[in-house]
């Protein structure tokens, strides 16, 4: 294998030439360039308050030698002994926020996507660095698809331990983009946010736990909560089951703190992560580096596991459902979901059991539903009808609303529609979506007239198939625009789940409302799944 080293030849490269081609063409460059992403160390700090204790987290990431990123998070949680003991063990919380750190690299890592990952706080094993692999491979799949750039997975980077003696000094780069580099890196950095009371991590002796024998199983199960639909039902399902609801939430929206009260879950068992993205990213974005979907699920996957240690939640129940599993792009295994995929959440049970010390069980407790199935459900809670949002466009523009001008919207008004009447869905998104032009290239990949569904967290062909369907043949005469163009899809035969014939417009496909095998969901679970929706459901 050929790495950098100090005794390589300096070659020059500029930026500002990089940046203006295509980005393939600047992956290739960034690469060759000799760039190293390093994992350099982190700190952190842990404060008493009045009632609460407060851990505070610093990464120090660099893209040697051009840029440095230090992004954040802080969690308050109840004082208790048990907390406290926690936190000073130092060996398996060093570890915990490591691990964190390495999920978190992803999102800066991607703006240039170097060859090498050099990790100088410590050492993986082979086997947890194929897994590190597979889920930057994965989790990146949409971006590189969209960028069209061109790596196989073994090609994508390499991880190299505190061990492999590596510098950046290779490469020198020129341009004005450098000067504004420059000036974006005197913005912040890691040192500014730390002082003398934090504990700075540079070495670790071990980046892993080793299972947690005394582990307590108190009757309790961390929700992590984003304020749409599949997140309600779990609270709902749960609210009577024998474990006790504790909700979590990254930078929870109102969506999310509306949909804990009317689920009443109190305030103190509500545990939330504030996180801090190097913002600095964003100004990258606009210079022209690479850019990209994020696994922001796999996020949530270590933020969550982090919190059940720290509280002895045994249990960490996700909302993720069946339809996640199916690809964005047809015959392929690009997912704009993949974090929320069966696949993942396997993969990270197996990666906590082996090397998080084993602190809690991560599952999803909706894995047998698919979005249809969970909105027919949802359907049944009115009181969350005015709160709950899934809009990524509206929670950026920081409103709490529904855009109605993305896949998204268009996605979720569909699935309701069978289930809740049209003016109470009017009266949710404060307009009718069918009647709304510019979303008929959402509504051809969503009805698989194209190859590409939009990507968003969205259900699959067959479910929205199955929903049009009935639409169609409730239709009257004055029909929305949306629903004379899926007609007419579905006379052209564009429409691989609808047919039209004898004066109905016919679904083709597999039952969306059957319930999914779903091997990793305890008996327990399944057995409180069963009961509580019967009930709910009148079954």
């Amino acid at each position: 294998m050929t790495m950098p080293s100090e005794q390589a030849e300096l070659r020059t490269f500029n930026l500002d030439a990089i940046l203006a081609s295509s980005a393939q063409a600047k992956f290739s460059a960034f690469r060759e360039s000799g760039l190293i992403f390093r994992y350099a160390r982190f700190a952190y700090k842990v404060e008493e308050l009045e009632t609460e204790i407060e851990l505070k987290v610093v990464y120090d990431f660099e893209i040697a030698p051009l840029f440095k990123f230090a992004p954040s998070f802080s969690l308050r949680l109840p004082a208790s002994k048990a907390l406290r003991d926690k936190l000073a063990d130092r060996q398996k919380l060093e570890a915990l926020l490591f691990q964190i750190g390495c999920m978190e690299s992803l999102s800066y890592w991607k703006c240039f996507c170097p060859k090498y990952y050099k990790m100088d706080i410590t050492s993986l094993k082979a086997e947890a660095k194929a897994v590190w692999l597979d889920w930057f491979y994965n989790g990146l799949g949409e971006m590189l698809y969209r960028n069209q750039i061109n790596c196989h997975k073994a090609e994508l980077l390499t991880f190299l331990g505190k061990e492999n003696k590596l510098t950046a000094t290779i490469s020198s780069f020129t341009g004005e983009t450098v000067q504004a580099l420059n000036e974006l890196m005197a913005k912040t950095s890691f040192k500014e946010k730390i002082d003398v009371s934090w504990q700075i991590v540079d070495s670790l002796s071990k980046a892993s736990i080793l299972p947690i024998e005394s582990r307590k199983e108190q009757q309790a199960v961390l929700i992590p909560v984003g304020g749409g639909k599949d997140s309600v039902v779990s609270l709902e399902l749960l609210r009577k089951a024998p474990y006790k609801r504790y909700g979590f939430a990254i930078n929870p929206s109102q969506a999310c703190l509306d949909s804990l009260k009317l689920a009443d879950v109190k305030k103190a068992d509500c545990f939330f992560i504030k996180r801090n993205l190097d913002r600095r990213i964003v100004d990258l974005n606009k210079l022209g580096f690479l850019n990209g979907h994020t696994p922001f699920s796999g996020i949530v996957a270590f933020y969550s596991y982090l919190v059940a240690y720290l509280t002895d939640i045994p249990y960490i129940a996700l909302s993720n459902e069946a339809s996640s599993n199916a690809a964005t792009v047809k015959g392929s295994e690009i997912n704009h979901q993949y974090s929320k995929t069966s696949q993942f959440e396997a993969s990270f049970q197996t990666y906590a059991q082996t090397y998080l010390g084993n602190c809690a069980y991560y599952f999803s407790f909706l894995r047998v539903f698919n979005e249809l199935a969970i909105a027919r459900i949802f359907a049944k809670f009115p009181a969350y009808y005015t709160f709950f949002r899934s809009c990524n466009l509206g929670s950026r523009q920081g409103e709490n609303m529904w855009c109605g001008e993305c896949a998204k919207c268009l996605f979720v008004y569909l699935i309701l529609s069978p289930y809740i009447t049209k003016e109470r869905l009017e009266a949710i998104f404060n307009a009718n979506l069918l009647k709304n032009k510019a979303l008929l290239p959402d509504l051809a990949g969503l009805l698989g007239v194209t190859e590409v569904k939009p990507f968003e967290c969205v259900g699959t062909v067959n479910e929205v198939s199955y929903v049009m369907a009935i639409l169609l043949n409730q239709a009257k005469a004055e029909e929305d625009c949306l629903l004379k163009e899926a007609k007419n899809w579905v006379m052209q035969g564009r429409c691989p789940f609808i047919k039209y014939q004898a004066g109905s417009y016919i679904y083709l496909g597999e039952d969306p409302l059957e319930w999914q095998e779903a091997k990793l969901i305890p008996a327990e679970f399944k057995q409180i799944l069963q009961t509580n929706y019967a009930e709910i459901m009148g079954d």
